[in-house]
């Protein structure tokens, strides 16, 4: 009997061992379950959200496509219009004489199709070209002014020349005679006293310049008692034209995946479509 009751309390013992090892087992199944599920769902969110952020990259990258293609087209364009300037008898006519290592070189200052540094130089110094950089020089030299307007003043009355007693200039000019936001003037300012005839033709040598001086003020005196006798003392300040220097700019589009991103704030943008310069940066809600 004693026996018996031994046998009976082994096996409900082992009953109850294997009963805790089911529970266990139960346990650490539901419990990988949970994981497993939890991982589901949080991948598939951050799924979602990466797919969603890869479209809005996409999208962004079609826009720069674009804008590559609107740029290819805008150098077709502009390289044909370059090409009808080289040869333009119009500017070749009031252009300067042509530098010595012009010539020789009369095929390749008219060949756009190179974009070497060499052959740029020669279509801008040996082709009619070169007359740009004397009607609007691209950036600010008030020496270059003062020189252009004491050769104007050499070269007039064929070559005779006018008396005058000093050029001088002054940095800047009238805000309100700009042509535009890139172009702006300088002040020169000239004193002359000679005849009446001879100022009259060193003013119209200044008048025919290629490079555009607009009178701005004059103020005339006369020291003899005839215009034939006397002697004509003219004062003007003219004002002269320049531009800023053109150089190729480079924008960033930022996509960022929330709006808090230190990556997108005060960044530069092109904008919802090219050519139009945004202040907004592209975002979404994926987690960095």
């Amino acid at each position: 009997m004693a026996k018996k009751k031994a046998d009976d309390k082994g096996a409900a013992f082992g009953k109850r061992n294997k009963i805790d090892a089911m529970r266990k087992n139960m346990f650490a199944a539901v419990c990988l379950a949970s994981m497993v599920l939890g991982a589901s769902v949080v991948g598939s969110i951050r799924l979602a959200k990466t797919i969603g952020f890869n479209s809005h990259v996409m999208e962004e990258k079609n826009k720069i496509i674009n804008g590559y293609k609107q740029i290819q087209s805008d150098l077709v364009e502009l390289k044909q219009n370059i090409s009808s300037l080289v040869s333009n008898e119009n500017l070749e006519s009031v252009a300067r004489y042509r530098a010595e290592q012009c010539y020789g070189n009369s095929t390749k200052e008219i060949d756009n199709e190179s974009y070497k540094d060499q052959s740029i130089e020669l279509a801008r110094t040996c082709s009619a070209l070169r007359v740009i950089p004397d009607a609007l020089p691209s950036g600010e030299n008030v020496e270059a002014t003062m020189s252009s307007m004491n050769q104007l003043l050499y070269w007039s009355n064929g070559r005779r020349g006018v008396q005058f007693d000093a050029i001088s200039s002054a940095f800047g000019g009238d805000a309100a005679s700009e042509v535009t936001s890139s172009v702006h003037v300088d002040s020169v300012s000239i004193n002359l006293e000679d005849s009446a005839d001879a100022i009259h033709g060193a003013l119209a040598e200044i008048e025919n310049s290629v490079r555009n001086f607009d009178i701005s003020s004059a103020n005339m005196t006369w020291t003899g008692k005839t215009v034939a006798s006397g002697q004509l003392q003219f004062s003007a300040t003219y004002s002269a034209y320049y531009s800023d220097p053109v150089v190729a700019t480079m924008h960033t589009r930022n996509v960022c995946a929330k709006n808090s991103s230190n990556k997108c704030a005060g960044s530069d943008t092109v904008g919802d479509s090219f050519g139009v310069a945004g202040v907004e940066s592209s975002s979404n809600t994926l987690d960095e």
